[in-house]
């Protein structure tokens, strides 16, 4: 994951539109939740399994 300022994001974004590609960005406090929920599925299913 990389996180970047509004420079990089915008040089970023120059570069992937003269592929014809774009990029998505999204909010990191967001980003980070959705991982913090995804390792707590992991580790629910790990241990059902174990069980």
């Amino acid at each position: 994951m990389t996180f970047g300022t509004e420079q990089v994001d915008r040089s970023y974004g120059n570069i992937m539109a003269s592929c014809e590609s774009r990029a998505t960005r999204y909010d990191a406090s967001g980003v980070r939740d959705e991982k913090t929920l995804a390792n707590q599925m992991q580790e629910d299913f790990q241990r059902e399994a174990r069980e």
